[in-house]
């Protein structure tokens, strides 16, 4: 710590329990799932299969029409989203 600074509070104890209530709120909710006692039927948003079924086919047009050409794409596994440069802002550059 620089010399010219006070401590007035030391949080670094805080900050331990903190981590370790994180620590176990995750574990419980990794429990919760395993068991099966997550997701209920009250957690989950039910929506009607046709209305799903247009969505999904939205979702495939659109991402479709976002993809390069299959020759111009790289080997990489991951998807390609195409990104449209920024516009600069008006004004003196």
């Amino acid at each position: 710590m620089p010399r010219h600074s006070k401590v007035y509070r030391n949080f670094a104890a805080e900050y331990d329990r903190l981590q370790a209530e994180r620590v176990a709120a995750f574990s419980e909710g990794v429990a919760d799932v395993n068991s099966g006692a997550y997701p209920e039927d009250r957690h989950i948003v039910h929506m009607d299969p046709n209305e799903l079924s247009l969505f999904m086919k939205k979702v495939r047009r659109s991402l479709s029409e976002r993809r390069p050409a299959r020759a111009a794409r790289s080997h990489s596994s991951a998807p390609h989203i195409a990104l449209r440069p920024r516009r600069r802002a008006a004004g003196p550059p």
